[in-house]
């Protein structure tokens, strides 16, 4: 996994352990809109993927909700 993969999976999770419980989202949702955007699309997909697989692997913490009209996955933190 590259280093930038890895870095945007920390702040992934650090947001959304900031987030209450209930809060619906996709990924791309837990980072301000010019950071997300800044991140490049292949480095995104990817961490898309191990988000989901983190997701996968902390089921007391999030539930995998599916992909929304557009394929992007959507979550809720359960605590």
């Amino acid at each position: 996994m590259s280093a930038q993969v890895n870095e945007v999976l920390a702040e992934a999770i650090e947001t959304f352990r900031s987030k209450r419980t209930g809060h619906r989202f996709q990924l791309s949702e837990l980072f301000a809109a010019d950071r997300w955007e800044a991140i490049p699309v292949g480095v995104r997909r990817h961490a898309g993927t191990v988000f989901l697989k983190w997701a996968e692997a902390h089921l007391g913490e999030v539930e995998c909700l599916g992909p929304d009209d557009e394929n992007h996955q959507q979550y809720r933190k359960l605590s």
